[in-house]
């Protein structure tokens, strides 16, 4: 149980489906969509792209991820602004 929250748990967390995927990933792009991407085995199982409050396809679950990753760039975005700090 120890590692659940680790990454890659599955086989080695029962709580995690043996059909589930391993991972999902977020990344951002310049016109503020965001893009996803499944990963299983170590490899991209699906990806998409979508707008915050836009439906993914995908299930309410990664809506509400897609949600909380584009609330935290904004947020950093915003710091950085108002920091002055370079864009990374």
């Amino acid at each position: 149980m120890d590692c659940c929250n680790v990454g890659y748990a599955k086989g080695r967390c029962e709580r995690v489906p043996a059909a589930a995927d391993d991972a999902v990933r977020f990344s951002h792009g310049p016109s503020g969509e965001v893009r996803w991407s499944f990963e299983r085995d170590h490899l991209p199982a699906d990806y998409g792209t979508t707008v915050p409050g836009e439906e993914s396809g995908q299930g309410s679950v990664l809506d509400s991820q897609i949600e909380a990753f584009a609330a935290a760039i904004a947020q950093t975005l915003s710091a950085q602004v108002a920091t002055g700090s370079p864009k990374r």
